[in-house]
């Protein structure tokens, strides 16, 4: 699933540069908000860990609260 929605995406030239657990978001979605929830231990700052290079590496700006 993972692989072929990754697939679909970048064929369809709507992949973002942005991933999360290697599914890049739908382009031009990275721009609204994004709501990370969950109990403690399901990876919410792993998530983040993961973001926020992404975030520098493309010379952009983010807000976390």
């Amino acid at each position: 699933m993972q692989n072929g929605l990754s697939k679909m995406l970048k064929s369809a030239k709507k992949a973002s540069k942005i991933c999360f657990g290697g599914l890049p978001l739908v382009k031009n979605s990275e721009r609204l908000h994004i709501l990370i929830t969950g109990t403690t231990g399901t990876g919410k700052t792993n998530m983040l860990n993961e973001l926020l290079p992404q975030i520098r590496l493309h010379k952009d700006r983010a807000i976390i609260v």
